[in-house]
């Protein structure tokens, strides 16, 4: 399953950068846990890969109802899931952290995601002008 989560964020990385050629970085740890650092004002995409028992992707199941999109700390960023549920873009607002989460019913059990772990960071500064600074006459 380890490899399936590589081979998948390498996947979305590689989409992303072709329209956002700012830097995101995604890693994944030795545990499995998702971990993504962006600046603020990148958008981050998200999609959903359903795994059989094996780790193996699969085609995506009927679901009870649309599946849900949660974040811990929506002031950092903040997510606008695709209208079907299945994909959902984030926003990066504020530097800081932030975790996202996505649960779905299927045939009446609940399914969570492993949460993906986000560091915002600042900016990068943009040279925007010049200014001439006088010193003290001398």
């Amino acid at each position: 399953m380890y490899a399936s989560l590589v081979t998948f964020f390498k996947y979305i990385l590689a989409l992303f950068q072709k329209k956002h050629p700012t830097k995101v970085q995604i890693l994944v740890s030795q545990k499995g846990t998702i971990m993504v650092t962006a600046t603020v004002g990148q958008k981050l995409p998200l999609t959903l890969q359903w795994l059989d028992q094996s780790g193996k992707p699969m085609p995506a199941p009927t679901l009870d109802a649309k599946g849900a999109w949660s974040n811990t700390t929506p002031a950092n960023e903040t997510l606008a899931p695709s209208t079907d549920g299945t994909s959902c873009v984030g926003t990066e607002i504020a530097v800081g952290t932030d975790s996202i989460g996505y649960s779905a019913v299927i045939g009446g059990k609940t399914f969570t995601a492993q949460p993906v772990a986000v560091t915002i960071n600042p900016a990068p500064q943009i040279l925007t002008s010049v200014v001439i600074v006088p010193g003290a006459p001398f």
